[in-house]
């Protein structure tokens, strides 16, 4: 049940952050992959083996996983092509 308190906690901190980095333009930092790792570990150790098979639902829902990397990867793509063009 701890590790579920954990992973919550993380999730929260991570999307209030994510709202603070690209909606209020506040410089804030958040935690890659801890959320989505200690989800995952809950959702194992969890006494419902139903629940075993959405192992990775942490990893879509928390910021600092799938939405927050990808936001991340798509920033650093178009700084990368900015400077390429600029280079030309």
């Amino acid at each position: 049940m701890s590790l579920c308190v954990l992973f919550v906690n993380v999730w929260f901190v991570n999307w209030i952050n994510g709202w603070r980095l690209h909606v209020r333009r506040e410089n804030c930092h958040w935690f890659p992959l801890i959320g989505g790792v200690l989800g995952a570990l809950a959702v194992f150790v969890l006494p419902v083996p139903t629940l075993r098979g959405y192992w990775w639902l942490p990893f879509v829902i928390d910021w600092g996983c799938a939405p927050g990397l990808m936001l991340a990867a798509i920033w650093y793509l178009r700084r990368w092509y900015a400077s390429t063009r600029r280079s030309r």
